[in-house]
């Protein structure tokens, strides 16, 4: 199975460099669609930032990061099913470890990226980083900050592109936002039910939690009192679906019984 579905992405990965879209090789596969989607999202940034080299002093360094994280995610993985990465074929390998690369040397195109916003040429570097940053989280409490981390990010891209007046790009990226939130209540969950040093562990979190609820509340606070007429109405649900979200989250923290 997993050699058939590897032959698949390899096949996939060739149309994409011969100028094939994303949309029209998941066409071909839709029962591996969902699989496939974020591999080839991740290969696409990959070659976007491909143009930049990252310093050479940073290679060996990275090289080395990368392999102690596919270890240790093997580690943490057993003895589930083979983590995603032991089975994927050189190439696809190579792009991770390429936008993994951007994220130690500190190249220009991550940087660049990580002000980018939706429509701009390398946002999908930013969202691919996001994804590599997920892959290489193992803990829930991790993995739930770093959720909070993105959800931030959208509220600041959505302060930003409501000053462009593009109503349009606001409410994709509300559905972005809420992808988040829903991410968060349900990593709490799991925090709430037992990691170790679960009592420390729940308090932590749920600090960091009011804290960046607070924090995109008030940025969408600002972008709401400055916002066009159009976009407006999807900063005003923003905010909504923010406090909602963390509530939530916080409230799933706390009946979970281990928030002492």
């Amino acid at each position: 199975m997993a050699e058939g579905f590897g032959n698949i992405l390899d096949e996939c990965i060739d149309r994409l460099l011969r100028g094939e879209s994303l949309e029209q090789c998941l066409q071909r596969y839709p029962e591996q669609a969902a699989e496939l989607r974020p591999l080839l999202q991740v290969a696409l940034a990959a070659q976007q930032a491909s143009a930049v080299e990252p310093r050479p002093e940073f290679k060996a360094e990275a090289r080395y990061q990368m392999h102690s994280l596919l270890h240790a995610r093997e580690r943490k993985r057993q003895p589930k099913r083979l983590p995603l990465l032991g089975w994927l074929p050189r190439w696809a390998t190579i792009m991770l470890a390429a936008v993994f690369v951007f994220l130690v040397a500190g190249s220009g195109t991550v940087a660049a990226a990580s002000g980018s916003l939706p429509g701009d040429t390398l946002y999908a570097v930013k969202l691919a980083t996001e994804r590599v940053q997920r892959a290489f989280t193992f803990s829930n409490t991790g993995k739930a900050k770093l959720e909070a981390e993105f959800a931030g990010r959208r509220a600041e891209e959505m302060a930003r592109i409501a000053e462009k007046d593009d109503p349009e790009k606001v409410e994709a990226l509300l559905s972005r936002l809420e992808g988040h939130l829903r991410q968060i209540e349900k990593l709490a969950a799991k925090v709430g039910k037992g990691e170790p040093g679960d009592g420390k562990q729940v308090a932590a979190l749920r600090q960091h939690l009011q804290r960046e609820a607070a924090k995109d509340m008030d940025i969408l606070g600002v972008a709401e009192g400055a916002a066009p007429d159009q976009a407006r109405p999807a900063i005003t649900s923003a905010k909504d679906k923010l406090i909602q979200g963390y509530l939530a989250a916080l409230d799933t923290l706390e009946s979970s019984g281990a928030g002492g």
